[in-house]
């Protein structure tokens, strides 16, 4: 329902439909709780592209660069 929502709060901001996101998650999410969140994606049409750490993208809203596409 969330996701729902959200979809349609970002296809009204952006002017198209949204169907590529990238997720950013709390750092004390395990895999299963990734996992589900991913699948649920998937129920509104959603591609998660990325997951990302919650501290990675705070510490890159404050100008630090951290590849987080390395593998390290």
């Amino acid at each position: 329902m969330t996701l729902m929502k959200m979809k349609k709060i970002d296809g009204g901001f952006v002017g198209c439909d949204v169907k590529n996101v990238g997720l950013t998650m709390p750092t004390y999410f395990n895999i299963s709780h990734r996992r589900a969140t991913k699948y649920e994606t998937n129920f509104v049409s959603l591609s998660v592209m990325k997951i990302i750490n919650e501290p990675t993208t705070t510490t890159r809203a404050y100008g630090f660069h951290i590849d987080v596409y390395s593998s390290n």
